[in-house]
């Protein structure tokens, strides 16, 4: 049996939850630190009474640096992990490509390999990895690829072509060959 304020939070969840809210905070670059992500998932928690399922920061490469940029993705990186452990949260964040993925990438090379600004520690201290891809080809085409570079617990290294809409902001999973161009891109042509 529920006392009355436990009662009183699994509504308000539940008033939130069959809303679908979610809570977006602007913060210019260089300025959030996983301290800060936790002060914002605490305050939701104490205004709102409801747990965050998932936790999103665009991106950690422009997160407060704790020094050198390799330290920096160390220390957001280990910072946002323990915020997600401590809050059973997800969370999700992203990085962008180095030269040397962007040189694989104009060669038109099928990227399995993360490339990123200090990737071995982010792939350390990352649970899972997933890579977004999209050729040009793909791109006309409103396709792209997203590859699991890295699952801690479950198999990695398999890929799932995505079908996008863009104008109506929508992603379509599909299991298999979605049209000829896909077959191409994945030949090489």
């Amino acid at each position: 049996r529920l006392t009355p304020s436990a009662a009183k939070r699994d509504a308000t969840h539940t008033k939130i939850a069959e809303r679908g809210e979610f809570f977006l905070k602007c913060l210019p670059a260089k300025f959030l630190t996983p301290n800060m992500v936790e002060s914002l998932v605490e305050a939701i928690l104490a205004k709102h009474g409801v747990r965050i399922d998932i936790a999103v920061v665009d991106y950690i490469g422009i997160m407060k640096g704790a020094g050198a940029a390799e330290d920096s993705i160390d220390y957001n990186s280990l910072g946002l992990r323990n915020v997600a452990r401590r809050h059973n949260l997800a969370m999700i964040t992203a990085q962008q490509i180095n030269r040397d993925g962007q040189k694989a990438l104009e060669q038109g090379q099928i990227i399995t390999e993360v490339y990123v600004e200090g990737s071995k520690v982010l792939i350390n201290n990352s649970d899972k990895i997933i890579i977004y891809q999209q050729t040009e080809l793909e791109r006309k085409e409103e396709l792209a690829r997203l590859w699991a570079a890295k699952g801690r617990q479950k198999k990695a290294k398999f890929m799932v072509v995505i079908s996008q809409n863009y104008t109506a902001s929508r992603f379509a999973v599909s299991a298999g060959t979605t049209s000829a161009t896909w077959e191409a891109t994945m030949k090489g042509s």
